[in-house]
């Protein structure tokens, strides 16, 4: 039998305007990293995990791309 693959799905596309900053909630830095890389290498060991998806605004395209290399 083959070995089953996992596929990670992480929406980080929000506004934030619940929290009344200008910046969406998984870009926010505490201590000195951001929830979307916190949240991105608590999946870094996951056995079988053959695919990340991170849904978000064209904005953050880039910055969440650098996050995926250099966490995965």
């Amino acid at each position: 039998m083959a070995k089953q693959q996992l596929a990670l799905i992480i929406p980080a596309a929000g506004k934030g305007e619940r929290l009344g900053g200008e910046i969406p909630k998984p870009y926010i830095k505490v201590a000195g990293k951001t929830i979307l890389e916190r949240t991105l290498l608590k999946f870094k060991d996951v056995s079988g995990l053959g695919e990340v998806i991170v849904s978000t605004s064209e904005q953050y395209f880039d910055i969440t791309n650098k996050f995926l290399s250099d966490i995965f």
